[in-house]
């Protein structure tokens, strides 16, 4: 496919299903899990306990600041819902969408009639941007790699986030990701998230890292 390709809605669809098939996600009816957590926030270590179920995220931290804490748990829901069992019909499926603009280096893109006015560029099968905008802030994530999944499919394990204040369109942030995973039983569970954010204040690096996973309903 290359420049001057007419695409229908059709087109879209087919290519965003496809990187939706290609996504390694959680079995359906997954439980849930618990691990031991560490979160190392420049020279300070914190250690605990956290808990998925569904979309509750419980995150013991005992002595950590609050800001830690919330920022652990929002990292943790956001790597659990993203892996999420879920159908391309109830996601990305209900939305109108189309082909905009000539292919590039990341591949074609697929805007979203959606309410965060998203868009997507695809290459190979696979999603190499996602691009969403907040009342205020625009961002794009970057995939720069994947590890294969057991079944195949493939999760990111290094990407970039890049923030944009929509009203000036100024660069506001940049995160780097890095992210590690281990296997439990017919599930794939993070073990490892380290992110590197660097805005005008400077660079702060933090990671969170989880071992003796259980998954809930395992018994002790």
């Amino acid at each position: 496919m290359g420049n001057g390709h007419t695409a229908t809605a059709v087109d879209a669809d087919a290519l965003l299903e496809e990187a939706h098939r290609r996504a390694h996600r959680l079995p359906e009816g997954f439980p849930g899990f618990r691990a031991r957590l560490a979160l190392v926030d420049g020279d300070d270590l914190h250690e605990g306990e956290v808990s998925v179920e569904d979309t509750t995220v419980l995150v013991q931290l005992p002595g950590a600041p609050q800001d830690a804490v919330e920022w652990a748990r929002a990292e943790l829901a956001s790597m659990t819902s993203h892996r999420r069992h879920q159908s391309y019909a109830d996601g990305d499926g209900r939305w109108g969408k189309r082909l905009a603009g000539p292919e590039g280096p990341l591949g074609v893109t697929v805007e979203l009639e959606d309410p965060l006015l998203s868009s997507y560029r695809l290459r190979d099968g696979l999603l190499d941007e996602v691009t969403r905008c907040t009342t205020r802030e625009r961002f794009s994530i970057l995939v720069q790699s994947r590890t294969p999944a057991p079944d195949g499919r493939l999760l990111p394990s290094a990407f970039t986030v890049l923030w944009w204040d929509l009203p000036t369109g100024a660069l506001s942030r940049t995160d780097i990701y890095t992210d590690e995973h281990v296997v439990v039983g017919d599930a794939v569970l993070p073990s490892v998230r380290r992110v590197s954010s660097a805005d005008d204040g400077g660079l702060r690096v933090r990671e969170i890292v989880l071992n003796g996973h259980e998954l809930v309903g395992a018994a002790r």
